[in-house]
């Protein structure tokens, strides 16, 4: 089926590629307007978490300001400097991915740029829809999403929903299937303009959603920030006769590439696209792996907690409101250490990043998905190591971590 489905895509690329005409009536100065404004709440969130991306010796700092001051000057230095900011960054998921998504195409789309280039409007629009086209296919080949018990047990996610939605958004387990539709399928609604519009209706509330009721930023912010100028961008293209022009086939080369690598993913292609399109690798989004037995954390100090993520009780805590999701996402990293891996150099950044280098007590609390959400609100928390630093960073176990099984593989 994965190659069918690549098939598919490639097909229904090269159609939209070569039949569909940009008529260039559009204008995008109020969408890149927001496109600055969300990037620079964005890299203003990755100078809070900045210990966590690129480790607690680092002297990122200025380049993030630089980069910001840049980006207040003109959007279009994205293009240059985001790339940059991700080359020494120890994470790199799905916001990411968006993100590169947008900057890579952004000088070049709007008709009205000095930097347009033919082709960018519309290469951006397809490799929107390959993310979505391999966000639901990774959905179908999940037993879970296929069982439909996926959206019940994403909405039940402690470290996710905002503590006033449970359980009430439960309801909601069955339609919210519907999402995988949404995402498998855009790439072929492109065809007809209602479906289009209906389409790309639903994935902004979807994503208006992720950062409202969800603790998800800042992919929820970017994935409306896509779907709008997607909107703009495709409601302007007509079905017309084959145009075998060099635009069109870089096009068709760009999103064909990173279609075969969100499919087949290979070293090369995938750090080529990393630096490139963003659409680097399977967009493998709530699946079993991210839903079946977290570690989540905390930290002391003194005695006292440290919330840099979640509550006292390890809920959504108000302090990750438009923020993005490294410390969050640290969790995974956090689960691994208590598997035995080998992520100590992780554990020394975070802990950094909560102490400012002051001597730190990590603190886990498991989440059984078996159990679930009123089980875990009222589990206890266990201390399992000690954090100081020195000329370098020294951890000292102080009990044994609670046992998991995961099927994340970390």
């Amino acid at each position: 089926m994965r190659l069918i489905s690549l098939l598919s895509g490639i097909l229904a690329t090269f159609i939209l590629s070569f039949f569909y005409k940009d008529s260039m009536n559009y204008d995008l100065g109020i969408w890149t307007h927001m496109v600055s404004i969300v990037f620079l709440l964005q890299l203003h969130s990755m100078r809070k978490s900045i210990h966590i991306i690129y480790g607690y010796r680092n002297s990122m700092d200025k380049w993030l300001v630089g980069a910001m001051f840049l980006t207040a000057v003109s959007p279009y230095t994205l293009f240059i400097t985001y790339p940059l900011l991700l080359i020494n960054s120890k994470y790199y998921s799905i916001e990411n991915i968006y993100a590169q998504s947008i900057v890579f195409f952004l000088p070049f789309m709007d008709p009205h740029s000095f930097l347009h280039i033919e082709g960018a409007a519309k290469a951006f629009v397809l490799v929107n829809a390959s993310l979505l086209f391999s966000a639901g296919y990774e959905k179908l080949e999940s037993p879970i999403w296929l069982r439909g018990d996926a959206v019940k047990g994403f909405l039940s996610l402690p470290h996710l929903i905002k503590p006033w939605a449970y359980p009430n958004l439960l309801k909601l387990s069955k339609p919210g299937n519907f999402i995988v539709v949404l995402e498998f399928f855009f790439m072929f609604v492109l065809f007809t303009e209602t479906g289009t519009g209906i389409f790309i209706l639903c994935l902004i509330v979807f994503g208006i959603s992720l950062f409202t009721v969800f603790d998800i930023s800042y992919i929820g912010q970017l994935l409306v920030l896509s779907m709008i100028g997607c909107f703009i961008i495709w409601s302007n293209h007509t079905l017309n006769s084959a145009d075998w022009s060099w635009s069109n086939i870089s096009v068709f080369l760009i999103v064909t590439a990173s279609l075969i690598n969100l499919f087949y993913p290979t070293k090369i292609l995938s750090r080529i696209m990393q630096l490139t399109t963003g659409a680097i690798t399977s967009v493998k989004v709530f699946t079993e792996r991210h839903q079946t037995n977290l570690c989540i954390y905390k930290f002391k100090k003194d005695g006292k907690d440290i919330l840099m993520a979640f509550d006292k009780d390890g809920l959504f805590h108000k302090s990750q409101i438009f923020t993005s999701r490294y410390k969050q996402s640290a969790i995974y990293r956090v689960t691994g250490y208590c598997r035995g891996l080998d992520f100590d150099d992780t554990i020394a950044d975070l802990a950094y990043q909560a102490g400012g280098g002051d001597t730190v007590i990590l603190c886990v609390k498991p989440f059984d998905a078996d159990k679930g959400y009123d089980y875990y609100k009222k589990s206890k928390w266990y201390e399992i190591a000690e954090i100081s630093f020195g000329d370098t960073y020294n951890i000292k176990k102080l009990g044994e971590p609670p046992k998991l099984k995961t099927f994340r593989d970390i």
